[in-house]
């Protein structure tokens, strides 16, 4: 699409801009997918922290994409530390 990393600070034009993140959004869901299996290959101890990590940025994942041009005219797309800690002991729980 051409745009430069000012046009996505200023969000011009919204339609390209909105477009191209659209785009990421959608080849990211889609290395989540084709990534999955090597989930499997990871060590007993070191799979909650995977877990977690990859169900945290999943879940920054929908709000971006519920709210693109947060990409780029902020404020940054977080999640709370109670939703990180749930997360965590979800992760934690499923691993024992």
């Amino acid at each position: 699409l051409g745009l430069d990393p000012q046009a996505l600070r200023t969000w011009q034009p919204p339609e390209d801009c909105r477009t191209l993140i659209e785009r990421w959004i959608a080849h990211a869901r889609d290395r989540y997918l084709v990534s999955a299996p090597l989930d499997d290959m990871i060590d007993g101890p070191c799979r909650a922290t995977l877990a977690a990590m990859t169900e945290i940025y999943r879940a920054i994942l929908v709000r971006l994409a519920d709210a693109p041009h947060r990409s780029g005219l902020g404020p940054s797309i977080e999640l709370g530390k109670l939703t990180k800690i749930r997360i965590a002991w979800r992760a934690w729980r499923s691993s024992r």
